[in-house]
């Protein structure tokens, strides 16, 4: 595939390579965990990147690649458990560009 185009209601909801389809435009995502998530939480939050924990205890690091952090947990002499990139499925990402936004 190497191109998507996505319509909803009549409308243009998204266009273009299917990578930046899947990513939302939000940029990557990075799903992190560490032996001291909120000294993680507090060293990506100096550094402006929003991370919110997830229901397994993970960190979501949005707009920043694993290689980022993983680099910045070694900076600071963190131990990290898991460090993955995120993506959503195509299903996910159609949902979200399909969802009525009321």
């Amino acid at each position: 595939v190497d191109d998507v185009v996505v319509i909803a209601g009549g409308a243009l909801r998204a266009n273009g390579p299917l990578e930046q389809v899947l990513g939302g435009g939000a940029g990557p995502v990075t799903r992190v965990r560490a032996a001291e998530p909120q000294r993680l939480g507090s060293i990506l939050s100096d550094q402006g990147i929003r991370a919110d924990s997830d229901a397994a205890g993970a960190l979501i690091a949005r707009g920043v690649t694993p290689d980022r952090v993983g680099k910045l947990a070694a900076d600071h002499g963190l131990a990290l458990i898991e460090l993955v990139a995120v993506s959503r499925s195509l299903e996910e990402a159609f949902l979200d560009l399909t969802a009525d936004p009321s």
